[in-house]
């Protein structure tokens, strides 16, 4: 898979092939252009995304913060949200400011 230009990369398992990466401003705030998407199987992730994965994976971010188990001076990597079909997690990376997110498909449905 060719390198994502945002997200937490270093979570990505070697073997995905498809995978969404993004910066988001900590702790759940998406920006529309610090986002890619790579990969044959783009636009079952992009559904799979969509259809409320990004949702729970955003109310999770902002629960994990407000109880200080995720913080911008972090630099953990932590399970915003899975399932079946995918997983999606994210690392602060000690960037005071940032979340970087990676997601990806388990199975292609």
């Amino acid at each position: 898979m060719t390198e994502l230009r945002f997200g937490c990369t270093r979570a990505i398992p070697g073997e995905v092939k498809t995978a969404w990466g993004a910066r988001w401003i900590f702790p759940a705030d998406m920006v529309w252009d610090r986002q890619d998407l790579q990969g044959p199987d783009a636009e079952q992730l992009k559904k799979w995304l969509n259809g409320g994965a990004l949702r729970k994976a955003s109310a999770k971010a902002q629960r994990l913060s407000s109880h200080f188990d995720l913080t911008p001076d972090g630099g953990e990597t932590v399970t915003l949200y899975e399932d079946a079909y995918g997983i999606i997690r994210a690392n602060p990376q000690r960037s005071f400011g940032y979340l970087y997110v990676a997601a990806w498909l388990k199975v292609i449905r």
